[in-house]
Formats: structure tokens, C-alpha cells, sequence
């Protein structure tokens, strides 16, 4: 906090003023966006997401009862294949780094600022990353990013899988925003969120549509 005053005092003595504070949001007489889709049921949702997800070219596989993951795993993941997965408690509870021996890749858990991870990370076939939302009405997976969870993950990679689970899909980004900003009074934020819609996209070749130009070229979401 002192750091984070330090530097707003710091802007505000370069523009001549004294530093401002106390200062409150609008308050809205109407917020529709809230009310988009409120009637849907969680299963509807889940529909949803999985229609919006497939249109733009992600693969959705319902991976919920399925207990042995290197089944799950194994079209996309062959032995000494290079993976980099997050460095994330929810793997282990759902046993992913077994799995992954079980294939036996070659991966790593993602290590913040070893140099040597990124080089690793930009070379591996396979980043797996845990969403912790799925956004219905775009078929987008939400990452918020901190330790252990690094960005590069799910994006260097030629394919990305993420796990979501299903009681995490909500209507529309509203909710993932709303969630992001109920951080704030604990000081606890992501150091960084990333809306994933689909595999990576490109138009701006010669107006021809490339994919995995500038990211993973396939994207495989499972449902848990």
C-alpha cells in the first residue's frame, strides 16, 4: 500500500495538485447487462458455453466422471512430448501431474522468473492451464494469473488445454469482472486476467484468415 500511495502522490506532484482521494463511482439507475440470461439453469449455461466454444473452433470434451485423465489426455499428449503445465493445488487434487507421467511427458510445472521454464515453455507441444471461470455467451475460458500461473503458458504452447469446472460458467463477462473487482478491498488481485476465445486467429494477412499464427493453434477445453 505505502508504494502504491508513493506513486499516486508522485503523479499528483507532477501535475501540480495535491493528491485526490474519496473519489466514488457512478451509480447506475440501470445495469441491464446483469439481467442477460438470468432465467438460464446451470445446465443451460453449461449448453451454451460448449455451443459458443465449438463455433470458434475449440474441441469441449465433458471430462467430469472420467477418472483416469491420461485417457482424456492421451490424443494430445504422446510419450517424452514436451509439457508445461501450471504450477496449480487444483491439478493435484485432480491428479493431472500423475496423469502426465502415466503418458510419460516430458513436462515441468511452471516456475515464476526461471529463465530457463520460458525457454522450456516456448518449445513444448502441450500448456495446461486451470480456468477459473467459462463465459457462456463467448465460449471464452477466464485465467486469472499469479504465482505459479504464468501467462506464457497458455500461450507459447502449440496446443492449449484448460481445465474448467462447470459450476464456474457464468452468463457473461460481467460476472468474471464483477469477481475481479470484489478483490479489491483485500489487496489480493491477479497480477493479470486473459479472456481465451478459441485457438489464435489472424486476418490481417492479405484479409486471409491464419490460425495459431499468434498463439496455440488448437484449443481443448475440459469440462469437470
Amino acid at each position: 500500500m505505502a508504494s502504491k500511495e508513493a506513486f499516486l502522490k508522485n503523479i499528483a506532484s507532477h501535475l501540480g495538485r495535491e493528491r485526490r482521494s474519496g473519489v466514488k463511482p457512478p451509480t447506475y439507475i440501470s445495469q441491464p447487462w446483469d439481467h442477460f440470461y438470468k432465467d438460464m439453469n446451470r445446465d443451460e449455461l453449461i449448453e451454451m458455453f460448449i455451443a459458443n466454444a465449438t463455433k470458434i473452433g475449440a474441441k469441449v470434451i465433458d471430462a467430469e466422471n472420467e477418472k483416469d485423465l491420461n485417457i482424456i489426455l492421451g490424443p494430445w499428449i504422446s510419450e517424452n512430448d514436451q509439457v508445461i503445465i501450471w504450477n496449480d493445488e487444483r491439478f493435484e487434487e485432480l491428479k493431472v501431474y500423475q496423469a502426465l507421467n502415466q503418458l510419460k511427458a516430458n513436462w515441468k510445472k511452471w516456475q515464476d522468473g526461471q529463465e530457463n521454464h520460458l525457454i522450456f515453455t516456448e518449445k513444448s507441444k502441450v500448456g495446461i492451464v486451470f480456468a477459473d471461470f467459462g463465459v457462456a455467451e463467448t465460449g471464452s475460458l477466464a485465467l486469472f494469473h499469479g504465482k505459479g500461473k504464468g501467462r506464457s503458458v497458455s500461450l507459447l504452447p502449440l496446443i492449449s488445454i484448460g481445465f474448467v469446472k462447470k459450476d464456474t460458467i457464468v452468463p457473461r463477462i460481467t460476472q468474471v469482472l464483477k469477481a475481479i473487482h470484489q478483490q479489491v478491498p483485500s489487496g489480493d488481485l491477479t497480477s493479470c486476467f486473459n479472456f481465451i476465445t478459441g485457438p489464435s486467429r489472424s486476418a490481417d494477412i492479405e484479409m486471409d484468415l491464419s490460425i495459431g499464427v499468434h498463439g496455440p493453434g488448437e484449443l481443448v477445453v475440459l469440462l469437470i
